[in-house]
């Protein structure tokens, strides 16, 4: 027989790091800092290239975000279905109990 285990406090903190780390991919914003490269380096060529960079730097970060939110919302809701079917399943012996003991 086959046995699934869950350790309910490990799926907590893995949805609670996931969302902590969605929470610092939301602030990664190069595109701000990366504006200065113009005016730091007059007449260079990098000026273009670090926008484009910037630009697909926070768009992947963008999506990472929203990954590492739906990452979370799926160990939430995976905890949600295993403890109710923990309870589902959850037998009372005190009946039991009673008649064997008499």
């Amino acid at each position: 027989m086959s046995e699934l285990r869950v350790v309910s406090s490990s799926v907590e903190e893995a949805a609670s790091v996931a969302g902590n780390a969605r929470d610092e991919a939301v602030t990664v914003k190069l595109g701000d800092v990366l504006d200065a490269v113009g005016s730091a380096m007059p007449g260079g060529n990098a000026a273009g290239s670090a926008s484009v960079v910037a630009g697909s730097v926070d768009a992947t970060a963008g999506k990472l975000s929203e990954a590492l939110g739906g990452y979370q919302d799926a160990l939430n809701r995976a905890l949600a279905s295993y403890t109710a079917t923990d309870q589902r399943t959850d037998v009372d012996f005190t009946a039991f109990d009673a008649l064997v003991n008499e």
